[in-house]
């Protein structure tokens, strides 16, 4: 398992030792013994992927010390959903006045981060680096910061920082092994994962990562095998239930992969491990063609989010229902989801940075569907309204989904060589662009990188709802080329 939220995951902690008092790693300003110590525990607990054991100690060191800001800011990172998220983060916001200038500058960064302004949170990072050089947890969270803008060399190289300075840190192995594999390095992402497991040997995360790493590289087998480790060490572990899950879709046992994912029902610990089973049954019906069961999944979901008052969730399963009638074929019902989400998006209680990213991805799915219909100045307006939103986010991952809107104009204007142009620039295993790229290059009479293209997004394996909307047509293609 990767992260809950990368922003979530990359959390600050110190040593016991360090009671409100300046060392080679980010310090905690709290007048409670017992706020730190509960604390140090809570930080053992959430760097094991165990977050929620970790939020209740979390919690009681803030009983402990109402102005401990690091572990308010701990505990918005234990969070399940972005409502409590952003409460605890501005708790944590609100006491780091009295807090260290390392532990204000990575709360600050969260809440830049979160309100989508990543230059800024850049530079807070980077401030709380220069001021702690040996800091082995700064340099983890910038690592992570990096890591979730695809910038793998800048996060690799702080990775290998971390290490340097503390070689039994095992948090730090599970990402890097992440890292690795994201730029096809597998033998040394397994050998790190081995490194992880060695420091962690009663822990399910490290088998479960290596689980979804043999995964990715499509060996069933060993991919089971290490998922079917993880539960034998604790079987109320869910991630491993659901890469089991995963296998089994994409072996073509759809009923299979459900079963497994049913088995959340049972051995959910919070409401989110609950959506969790909703989501990956809708997409393994996208994977299956029948597309009318993955909206009916989600339209379930929505009333699930909607009884617990989830606004950010409920645009969020919106966006993914417009989808699905976007890459199906059904352009008009695309916008209509789409405008619930961005309906849901101008609630109040949604706040700039997630509502900027729900507009986007509603313009996103509104200018598809037109270059669908052939409306090519609403799409214009539309890639317009894009590109704007673009400048203003300054984020290279939004740059890259703009490449690839571009891109996906440009394919359905059957401007072919434009449209590979763009979508070359899209962000990295976005499903979405690798499938039209490889329908221009096919367009345009290039087979064998059409060739390439359909069998590279076949086999990448890295599940998702949209993965679930193309692989099917990719392993087609690749077969017929």
């Amino acid at each position: 398992m990767i992260f809950r939220r990368l922003i979530i995951a990359a959390i600050m902690a110190v040593s016991s030792a360090a009671f409100g008092q300046e060392t080679s790693d980010i310090t905690c300003t709290t007048k409670s013994h017992e706020a730190l110590e509960l604390y140090n525990q809570a930080q053992e607990k959430l760097d094991n992927f165990l977050a929620d054991e970790a939020g209740v100690l979390f919690v009681r060191a803030t009983k402990a010390d109402p102005d401990f800001a690091m572990a308010y800011f701990g505990w918005a990172n234990t969070s399940t959903n972005l409502k409590d998220f952003e409460e605890r983060l501005g708790m944590a916001v609100e006491k780091a006045g009295k807090a260290s200038e390392p532990e204000r500058l990575v709360i600050e960064g969260a809440r830049a981060q979160n309100a989508g302004d990543i230059q800024k949170a850049e530079e807070y990072l980077v401030r709380a680096a220069e001021l702690l050089p040996n800091g082995k947890r700064v340099r983890y969270v910038l690592g992570n910061f990096y890591f979730g803008l695809q910038d793998y060399d800048s996060a690799e190289r702080e990775y290998r920082r971390v290490i340097g300075i503390d070689p039994n840190f095992a948090p730090v192995y599970n990402i890097l092994g992440y890292l690795l594999s994201n730029q096809n390095r597998y033998p040394e992402a397994i050998e790190i994962l081995k490194r992880y497991a060695e420091l962690r040997p009663n822990d399910n995360n490290p088998r479960d990562s290596m689980g979804e790493i043999y995964l990715y590289m499509g060996d069933y087998k060993n991919s089971i095998k290490e998922y079917s480790n993880s539960l034998g060490i604790d079987s109320s572990f869910v991630a491993s239930w659901v890469g089991i899950g995963h296998n089994h879709v994409f072996m073509g046992d759809f009923a299979r992969g459900r079963a497994m994912y049913d088995q959340l029902k049972s051995r959910a610990h919070t409401v989110a491990d609950s959506n969790t089973n909703l989501f990956w049954t809708a997409a393994s019906y996208c994977h299956e063609k029948k597309y009318d069961m993955a909206v009916k999944i989600l339209e379930q979901q929505l009333d699930f989010v909607r009884s617990r008052d989830d606004a950010a969730l409920e645009a969020v399963i919106h966006g993914q229902i417009a989808e699905i009638y976007r890459e199906t074929g059904e352009p008009e019902k695309a916008i209509a989801a789409a405008g619930m989400e961005r309906k849901v998006a101008a609630r109040q209680e949604i706040s700039k940075g997630p509502r900027d990213t729900f507009l986007r991805d509603a313009i996103f799915t509104e200018a598809v569907a037109f270059a669908h219909m052939g409306m090519t100045d609403s799409v214009n307006a539309r890639l317009e309204e894009y590109r704007q939103s673009a400048a203003e986010s300054a984020s290279p991952i939004v740059t890259g989904n703009l490449n690839s809107l571009e891109g996906i104009a440009a394919f359905y204007g059957k401007n072919y060589d434009t449209a590979v142009a763009k979508l070359a620039g899209a962000n990295k295993f976005d499903p979405i662009s690798m499938y039209y790229i490889a329908m221009a290059y096919e367009a345009s009479g290039n087979k064998a990188d059409a060739d390439k293209g359909f069998a590279e997004l076949a086999s990448m394996n890295r599940n998702s709802l949209s993965y679930g909307l193309v692989r099917p047509w990719a392993m087609a293609k690749a077969r017929k080329f």
